[in-house]
């Protein structure tokens, strides 16, 4: 399924996701070949994530 993370690398989606959720003044560029499945029901134009 896309978007998913392989075993083992839980981890990272569950970072992406609280820095996601986290009010703070940093950026994060995420660069990948495929869309985290976790951070697409995150995403809006008026959302912070984009």
């Amino acid at each position: 399924m896309k978007g998913w993370l392989r075993p083992g690398f839980e981890a990272y989606g569950q970072l992406l996701q609280q820095v996601a959720q986290t009010t703070h003044q940093s950026c994060l560029l995420l660069t990948s070949r495929e869309k985290p499945a976790a951070l697409r029901v995150l995403e809006g134009s008026r959302l912070l994530v984009r």
